[in-house]
């Protein structure tokens, strides 16, 4: 049914109802992920890490940049105005908060796939990502994790020379939106929705 409705100067503009075979795609999906983004956000990406640098020890930081970060990275992210540990992992931060593994991994550009098989040797990680504890074992090898994270990342340093604190956010977002149309997409949601009710 048309309705006419002034538009200034005695124009009228006709509008109605859209034609029935335009039909676009609920947003479901889209509620969801945003549930799933929510709940990441504590999780895996940079609020994460900001919460948990919050409750370490700053010398204890300060020390461990100088044993885990490359010098050369650390001059190019000062120049940024960056702070080193929004790039590199630390043992501090990662005792802290596990799930962090997540964080660098998807800063890395990784999917959970190609950094946890068998090559990589580090899918002893995985359930620090995905539970968001630690154990003996794991705590042990965490100065090994940082030290293998640091060439690849100061590679990432070097090669994106305008590096910015967005960046830092949104670079892990891209691999996460990959991760959600993933195989992992189930056990991931899980996680997350428990996360979201938790809260």
């Amino acid at each position: 049914m048309k309705s006419k409705k002034p538009a200034g100067k005695g124009k009228e503009v006709t509008s109605q109802a859209a034609e029935p075979w335009l039909n676009p795609p609920a947003s479901t999906r889209q509620v969801a992920f945003y549930q799933l983004l929510v709940a990441a956000r504590k999780m895996w990406f940079l609020d994460a890490l900001s919460e948990a640098l919050g409750t370490v020890d700053p010398a204890v930081v300060k020390a461990q940049i100088g044993e885990f970060v490359p010098n050369k990275a650390q001059k190019a992210l000062a120049a940024a105005g960056l702070r080193d540990e929004h790039v590199f992992p630390l043992p501090i931060v990662l005792e802290t908060k596990p799930s962090l593994v997540g964080y660098y991994r998807m800063l890395l550009g990784a999917s959970q796939k190609s950094f946890y098989k068998g090559s990589t040797h580090l899918s002893a990680f995985k359930s620090m990502e995905e539970t968001g504890t630690i154990n003996q074992k794991q705590a042990v090898k965490l100065p090994d994790f940082c030290r293998a994270m640091a060439s690849p990342l100061a590679s990432l340093v070097a090669q994106i020379s305008t590096l910015t604190e967005r960046d830092l956010r949104e670079l892990p977002l891209l691999t996460f939106g990959a991760q959600l149309q993933g195989s992992n997409n189930t056990q991931i949601g899980k996680k997350a929705m428990q996360e979201v009710f938790a809260t």
